[in-house]
């Protein structure tokens, strides 16, 4: 449960909108290579979403407070058949293997807090004790061997990861980034190139990272191709491609499809107008008039207002910030209900969201049933998470009932990690995910938050698991 921490690994800047201002002073670096986000965070954090059965997922989110970790391990015996240990190993002489997962998730959090000794010693011990088992353990080393610029190391690393995990695109732009550090541009883009075609359904950053490899390498054609099927994997959500799509006809001098790009890109990060207005790449475009439009004084006060907010962590995405009843009103409010980083205290701000909610819950006759979701950043363990989650859910609800909704209409659940609103590793992402919304029950249909979570667990939550998300029980 550690602070994310940047390894600069390439220097484009605007990928990293953390801090806008540096953005903008970085900005004539705009034809360097594609950045990395820093050392590479455990997104599985020991979870195998493929072998956790759809059924006992949906129970565990339920009632069930054990560890999903532990439960996709006990789920997958198939993984284990013919293996020896827990994880692939081969225990010598009938010893029982060690349980690494303690040692993984230490060497995790030393590597967020940038203590790269002690992630290293505690990765080389979990791949000496089992080098198959676990694939981010290569992954640590790799990023401890390129912090010491020891790049040739990290390459075979990362080589070893991709070779357990051959469909990792996080892994795959490890490797293009060494690559690029070696000089060897030419083989790092023949390398995505390979990886994406092997891999058509590669996630966005996998097809930014190539796209902007083939700008630098003067294909502007395919750096195109690669950040739409990028708009593809996202739909449409990927500001890092439209901000791509941008420069290519900016540069082509393209207004029409440069004004479809920047309107993409400013309803997804309105604070980009700060770094595009000073960008030369866009000079000579601010002339056309519909362009000119989008930075005008009100367009550049609304970035100058979302930058400070990105800068303390607390980016919102309006569309998530409401309430409604099924057939009935819907209110947007002014923001999520927030909380503090391993806190259920409901932050001092989000008061006047909850008092916005209690009278329009109030006011609402066909209400049936409102399910507060209380959800968590990623960082800490997937049990606690879903304490912690919960907990917020009860505090909600014990506001609400103070302001005069009946406690009978509420039924608070915990959700942990399992339905984020932004995916990222650094803190605007965590604090964007530390929230309680709402799924509000009327006439046998639900409107909220709760179908939007059972949308991203799609992948690995079976669809006859998800039809008692809203009981009582």
């Amino acid at each position: 449960m550690n602070s994310h921490t940047h390894v600069p690994i390439a220097a484009a800047p605007w990928r990293s909108l953390r801090l806008v201002a540096v953005a903008v002073l970085a900005v004539g670096c705009a034809s360097s290579s594609w950045p990395s986000k820093g050392p590479m965070t455990a997104k599985k954090s020991g979870i195998d979403r493929t072998a956790a059965n759809g059924r006992e997922l949906a129970d565990w989110l339920n009632d069930n407070p054990t560890s999903l970790a532990r439960r996709a391990k006990d789920a997958a015996p198939e993984a284990l058949a013919g293996k020896g240990g827990p994880n692939g190993s081969d225990p010598k002489d009938g010893a029982e293997a060690p349980d690494l997962e303690p040692i993984m998730k230490q060497a995790q959090a030393a590597l967020e807090r940038g203590d790269f000794p002690t992630a290293g010693a505690l990765a080389k011990q979990v791949v000496t004790a089992d080098p198959k088992g676990y694939p981010f353990a290569w992954v640590i080393l790799g990023d401890v061997a390129l912090d010491q610029h020891r790049y040739e190391e990290a390459l075979d690393d990362y080589q070893r990861a991709l070779a357990l995990e051959p469909h990792d695109g996080w892994t795959a732009q490890r490797i293009a980034q060494v690559l690029q550090k070696l000089g060897k541009h030419h083989e790092a883009r023949a390398f995505l190139r390979k990886f994406t075609a092997d891999n058509p359904d590669a996630d966005a950053e996998t097809w930014d990272a190539l796209a902007w490899l083939e700008l630098d390498l003067g294909d502007a054609k395919r750096a195109e191709a690669a950040f739409r099927k990028a708009l593809e994997a996202s739909n449409g959500k990927d500001a890092e491609a439209w901000y791509g799509l941008a420069m290519i006809h900016a540069r082509r001098g393209d207004a029409i499809a440069l004004e479809q790009d920047l309107i993409a890109l400013f309803a997804l990060e309105p604070e980009r107008r700060l770094v595009i207005e000073r960008d030369p790449t866009f000079f000579r475009m601010r002339i056309h008039p519909n362009i000119a439009a989008l930075f005008d004084a009100k367009h550049m006060a609304e970035a100058r207002l979302a930058a400070a907010k990105k800068q303390k962590g607390e980016k919102t995405d309006a569309k998530e910030a409401k309430i409604g009843v099924p057939g009935g009103a819907e209110k947007s409010l002014a923001d999520v209900i927030r909380f503090d980083f391993d806190s259920a205290q409901i932050r001092p701000e989000s008061k006047a969201v909850i008092d916005e909610i209690a009278t329009f819950l109030k006011a609402q006759k066909s209400v049936e049933l409102v399910r507060i979701t209380g959800h968590a950043d990623r960082r800490g363990d997937e049990a606690y998470n879903i304490r912690l989650s919960e907990k917020r859910a009860l505090a909600v609800r014990d506001a609400l009932v103070v302001r005069g909704v009946p406690a009978t209409l509420l039924l608070p659940k915990g959700y942990g990690v399992y339905c984020p609103l932004d995916d990222g590793d650094d803190e605007s992402a965590y604090a964007k995910n530390r929230r309680v919304q709402f799924a509000v029950a009327a006439g046998g249909k639900v409107l909220g938050d709760e179908l939007t979570c059972v949308e991203r667990m799609k992948k690995w939550l079976k669809p006859d698991a998800s039809v008692r998300w809203l009981s009582k029980k």
